[in-house]
């Protein structure tokens, strides 16, 4: 696939996608996710047919999202502030003979004392964040972002107690950001023929005598698998320098929460799969 077939297959996306779907974000990243599905199925795809081939993948995906967000809406109110947290709260109304300091210490085992302490008090007030906001020296915005994130790491935890393996929903806000930040050493080290940019990451893999040329040019996203306690394993998907699709497979170990070191050196597969 080329970056002429990639655009036509995201736009094609795209344009069944928002008859489904308003916002933007979320357009741009299911059409992205339709291109990775076309690529991974390629060779079964009647090229006669393809255009309703991307069609009906375009809106299985969106309609998938709808039904999500109608779901998370029956449980949530209309506005941010009024927002409860469906996991936590979940998980109390299930453990309600369990203090939630017990809860914190089984599904908050990323969190720190203070941000443990936030959690609690986001709780106590009600699950809102207006009213946890009160007299406190910080913004608003700022104090609904940093809940948002300590929420998204309760979550990652539970998806992952839950036995789910192989979703970005096992991955916490502060994981998924160390993870974006090495692909993009990675790429950097690559277009420079150098492991200087990551050498702190790799320093317990071995190394390749030679260093494979992965022709990175554009990032697109990741897909991840958990495949024991604190090790994953991720397939990069990238556009290269000839603007064609490719992908490149890494495993790394999570070790202080979330800090990563790299276990096998990126490489491309021998046959590739998607995690759903």
């Amino acid at each position: 696939m080329d970056v002429k077939e990639y655009k036509k297959i995201t736009n094609l996306a795209a344009s069944t996608i928002m008859k489904f779907i308003t916002d933007a974000d979320d357009i741009r990243d299911l059409s992205h996710t339709v291109a990775i599905k076309y690529f991974l199925n390629e060779k079964s795809i009647d090229k006669k047919n393809e255009n309703n081939w991307i069609y009906t993948c375009a809106k299985n995906v969106a309609i998938d999202l709808k039904r999500k967000k109608i779901t998370e809406e029956q449980v949530a109110s209309t506005s941010f502030e009024d927002y409860e947290n469906v996991i936590t709260k979940t998980i109390l109304d299930k453990k309600k003979d369990v203090s939630l300091k017990e809860i914190l210490a089984e599904y908050g085992k990323s969190l720190n004392f203070q941000e443990k302490q936030l959690i609690e008090q986001y709780v106590n007030n009600g699950y809102k964040v207006k009213k946890l906001w009160q007299g406190k020296r910080i913004t608003y915005d700022a104090l609904r972002k940093r809940v948002y994130r300590l929420r998204k790491e309760i979550l990652a935890e539970y998806n992952k107690q839950k036995g789910m393996i192989a979703s970005e929903s096992i991955v916490g806000a502060r994981l998924h950001e160390n993870i974006l930040y090495f692909i993009k050493q990675f790429k950097k080290a690559m277009l420079e023929n150098s492991i200087d940019k990551i050498s702190f990451y790799i320093r317990d893999c071995e190394k390749p005598v030679v260093l494979p040329d992965f022709n990175i040019n554009e990032i697109i996203e990741y897909d991840i698998c958990l495949i024991d306690d604190q090790k994953y394993r991720i397939f990069v998907y990238h556009l290269n320098k000839k603007n064609t699709f490719d992908c490149f497979i890494t495993e790394f170990e999570v070790y202080n929460l979330n800090s990563i070191k790299i276990v096998d050196f990126p490489h491309k597969p021998s046959r590739i799969i998607q995690f759903n």
